[in-house]
C-alpha cells in the first residue's frame, strides 16, 4: 500500500471495534422467527449495502445473537473460496450476522471511506488467508491487518466525491437505458 502523504497507517483494532457473528442453537426454534434479519456471507455481495436476509431471528434470537446497528461494515471471513472472502458491505440498518462475519464499527473514521478502502484493498486484506481446509480470515489477523487513516475531514472529502460519482453513474445507467446516448 503507497503512502506519500505519510498519513497514519495503524492497525484496524486501533482505529474500529470488530465483532465477530454468531448463530444461534438451531435446536432452539424459539431463537428463529420475524424480529431481526440474521445475515449471512451471501448477503454481502458487490452491493454497497447488504441484501435483504432470507432468515431471521426472533427476540429471544436476537438476544442470543449478535447484533450491530446500521453504519457498520460487515465482512466475509470465512468461507469455501478465497473470492467471497474480504467481500464488505455497509449494514443500511440494524442487523444480526453470523459466525462467518466480523463487524466492523468505525470510531471517529468515515464509514463510507472505510468501505471503499476495505474493497479496494481486497488482495491486501486476503494475502495472509490459509486455504488448506476453508478459508478463515480470523478476528485476531483483521485486527492486525494496518491501514491508511487519513484525516477525517480527507475522508469525508473522499466518500462525498463517491457518492456523487455513484449517482452519475446511476444517472447515466438511467439516460443509456432509455435509449438516450449521447454522442
Amino acid at each position: 500500500m503507497v503512502n506519500t502523504h505519510g498519513w497514519e497507517k495503524t492497525r484496524l483494532a486501533d482505529k474500529c471495534d470488530i465483532v465477530t457473528g454468531n448463530t444461534p442453537s438451531r435446536k432452539v426454534k424459539e431463537y428463529y422467527g420475524s424480529n431481526i434479519e440474521w445475515i449471512k456471507s451471501d448477503n454481502i455481495t458487490d452491493a454497497k449495502t447488504l441484501t435483504t436476509a432470507t432468515e431471521y431471528l426472533s427476540e429471544k434470537g436476537e438476544e442470543v445473537g449478535r447484533t450491530v446497528e446500521a453504519g457498520s461494515i460487515l465482512m466475509t471471513c470465512i468461507a469455501g473460496s478465497l473470492r467471497s472472502i474480504g467481500n464488505v458491505a455497509i449494514a443500511d440498518r440494524k442487523v444480526a450476522f453470523n459466525q462467518q462475519i466480523n463487524a466492523i464499527i468505525p470510531n471517529e473514521q468515515n464509514t463510507h471511506f472505510m468501505y471503499e478502502q476495505f474493497r479496494l484493498s481486497k488482495d491486501y486484506i486476503c494475502s495472509g488467508v490459509n486455504m488448506a481446509l476453508k478459508g478463515i480470515l480470523s478476528k485476531g489477523q483483521l485486527s492486525e491487518i494496518e491501514f491508511v487513516f487519513p484525516p477525517i475531514d480527507l475522508q469525508n472529502q473522499f466518500a462525498d466525491f463517491v457518492a456523487q460519482a455513484d449517482k452519475s453513474k446511476l444517472l447515466l445507467g438511467k439516460v443509456v437505458s432509455l435509449g438516450h446516448v449521447p454522442k
